[in-house]
């Protein structure tokens, strides 16, 4: 199984395996990350839209990654993350992996126990 260093967010289209800024990591305090990533439920389960905020916490995405798209009202780093979803049947994708699980009743992701290895190892 490939080794995933830290700060590199992978499966996702336009962005796959891109590390998306080492230095800006830990822009926000530990409460802020603690209040976006506290809606993690005990078995894995993250809002997408919740996903997206922790993960900008974590990467803090600048330049073109944090320009609001042409005609929308989300950031090219937040559409990234939405097309984990969108993108879900592709090759290399988290879901597609059986890293993660999408549950669309609730409008986010779930991490299985492969993501959870996954994750431990790298």
């Amino acid at each position: 199984m490939e080794q995933v260093p830290p700060g590199r967010l992978v499966g996702v289209e336009h962005g796959a395996g891109r590390d998306l800024g080492a230095d800006h990591r830990h822009r926000s305090g530990l409460a802020r990350r603690h209040e976006r990533e506290g809606p993690a439920a005990a078995d894995g389960f993250m809002r997408t839209a919740d996903l997206i905020g922790a993960l900008e916490d974590r990467f803090a995405p600048e330049g073109e990654d944090a320009e609001i798209l042409a005609g929308r009202s989300d950031t090219r780093f937040s559409r990234i993350v939405r097309n984990i979803v969108s993108h879900r049947e592709a090759a290399g994708n988290i879901i597609n992996d059986g890293l993660a699980e999408y549950d669309g009743k609730l409008h986010g992701l779930r991490i299985t126990e492969a993501g959870r290895l996954r994750a431990a190892a790298g």
